[in-house]
């Protein structure tokens, strides 16, 4: 993350600035998830990355966003669900909770 987005910003600047970098974090980077710290570590630091980057080049033009997307229901997510839990709790048993409408999101709807 942090070379991509070197080489991101400086060829935004050799072009004269303007432009938008958009990183992918997690929302666990921001609030945390027991059983998952390094994870939740790692989405922490591209969140806070993206921040800096986006304070010491805005002066350029140059925005630095994050997206901070919940749970999806593929493998990933059943693998942390298993790491977490240690295999005592299914992906659904432990996350669908979490959630307003009662389960994590399906592929199809952040597909398109």
């Amino acid at each position: 993350m942090f070379l991509c987005l070197q080489a991101e910003i400086a060829q935004m600047q050799k072009q004269g600035g303007g432009g938008a970098i958009v990183n992918l974090a997690s929302v666990a980077g921001l609030i945390g998830f027991p059983g998952l710290s390094p994870y939740v570590a790692s989405k922490h630091a591209v969140n806070r990355l993206t921040k800096n980057a986006a304070l010491e080049y805005g002066k350029d033009g140059i925005r630095v966003n994050s997206i901070c997307p919940g749970g999806i229901d593929t493998r990933m997510l059943d693998s942390l669900a298993e790491q977490a839990t240690a295999g005592k709790m299914t992906t659904h048993e432990m996350m669908d909770p979490l959630y307003p409408i009662g389960r994590v999101g399906r592929p199809e709807e952040v597909a398109g």
